[in-house]
């Protein structure tokens, strides 16, 4: 007798409602945050400053993502998954207010570094729960709910905005999420065990990612440094007759 498999439905049933809303709510805070803020960006240079470091709003929050999502999985092995979600969506929380409240392009860089290490630790803990919680026949439907999560966020985040910019307050597109974190950190105290996986410690590469990250920071930071001893491409730069 062969049996069905399951449906779409099977996702949202019993505990998994609470689940699957973590799931995509996390992953979908991660990439409004960094999607939203190309539309924001002028305005708040505008207002504060900082065009000289224009690019390394987005820069800061990508590397310090990549940082939480290697770390995320290690982090829930140690302490649980509800300590892990938890501490990505304080810093999450932390950052969007950092933002909001920034006075100057270097306090918004930090809030920016804060809010991609909270996201990075939430979208490794969405891939954590999509194994642990769901069983191998809805594996596929989790990772596409997943993938849907992430293609609408990356919709909504310009859209958002845009709107916050055009009214003139771009600092409520970073006050907006608030309420959202506030609500997520209720369902994973809920609904996530505090310790539901035990394992095996792998070391966490720590040294390849500073020097990755590193890497990447220098590479960035040349476009500010004036001199000829530290700025390598100009050697090879063609001049102008």
């Amino acid at each position: 007798m062969t049996v069905a498999p399951p449906t779409w439905s099977a996702l949202v049933h019993g505990p998994r409602l609470a689940h699957s809303a973590i799931v995509t709510v996390g992953v979908g805070m991660y990439v409004v945050d960094s999607f939203m803020l190309a539309a924001v960006l002028p305005s708040i240079v505008e207002e504060i400053g900082g065009a000289t470091f224009y690019t390394w709003c987005a820069m800061l929050y990508t590397i310090s993502a990549t940082l939480g999502t290697a770390c995320g999985g290690l982090l829930a092995v140690r302490s649980g998954m509800r300590r892990s979600a938890l501490l990505g969506v304080l810093l999450l929380l932390v950052g969007n207010v950092g933002a909001a409240v920034a006075p100057t392009m270097m306090v918004l860089l930090v809030a920016r570094a804060v809010q991609g290490l909270g996201g990075g630790l939430l979208v490794a803990q969405a891939y954590g729960m999509a194994s642990a919680f769901y069983p191998d026949s809805l594996r596929a439907r989790v990772l596409t709910m997943i993938s849907v999560a992430h293609g609408l966020a990356a919709l909504v985040g310009p859209i958002a905005g845009g709107g916050f910019a055009t009214i003139g307050w771009w600092r409520g597109a970073f006050w907006a999420a608030v309420p959202v974190l506030v609500v997520l950190s209720g369902l994973v105290w809920r609904f996530l065990p505090p310790r539901e996986t035990e394992g095996d410690v792998v070391p966490l590469p720590l040294l390849r990612l500073i020097f990755v990250g590193v890497a990447v920071l220098c590479v960035a930071a040349s476009g500010q440094v004036v001199s000829l001893a530290l700025r390598f491409s100009r050697w090879a730069a063609p001049r102008s007759s």
